[in-house]
């Protein structure tokens, strides 16, 4: 729960919680988000590609296949981002993908998310939530190497991450 996480952490994730039968409003953070991609911010793309490495070179020593998954953004978000830097993102991405031998799903531009799915630019609300968590899901089925990890997922041959499983 949000109350063992760190002071700053826990207001962030308080924010963004959708209480069941709580009526789901458009936030409008274009202003946010306009702040935050005033310019393209190459050291931080090298820094966040350097932890993803990591995390993938330690999956792979943990025997633990990972899919990756390109969540899907507004056009509003996507009109504030300065030229080429999410084209620099998704190149990125497909190369890590390729490197690492992972599926890579793209949800982004898929005309089934519209505005109503969405809390922000940025974030699924539960009804949007609950598309992409179904779309990874039909896509998850069509990779071999991952129904045989999560087939396997009991015992100590194969994991998936966010199974649950250490080894």
């Amino acid at each position: 729960p949000a109350k063992n996480l760190p002071l700053n952490l826990r207001t962030e994730v308080e924010y963004f919680r959708v209480r069941a039968h709580e009526p789901v409003t458009w936030n409008d953070n274009r202003a946010e988000y306009s702040r935050r991609y005033r310019t393209a911010n190459e050291k931080l793309f090298d820094v966040e590609e350097w932890f993803m490495r990591k995390m993938c070179d330690m999956a792979h020593e943990r025997n633990i296949e990972i899919m990756l998954v390109n969540v899907p953004l507004t056009p509003d978000n996507h009109a504030l981002m300065p030229a080429g830097s999410y084209e620099n993102y998704r190149a990125r991405l497909t190369k890590l993908a390729k490197q690492y031998d992972l599926p890579l799903v793209d949800l982004d531009g898929k005309t089934e998310f519209v505005k109503t799915d969405y809390y922000d630019t940025a974030h699924m609300n539960g009804t949007g939530g609950k598309k992409m968590v179904d779309a990874m899901v039909k896509c998850l089925t069509r990779e071999p190497k991952l129904i045989t990890a999560l087939r396997q997922s009991n015992n100590t041959e194969k994991q998936v991450a966010g199974t649950g499983g250490t080894k």
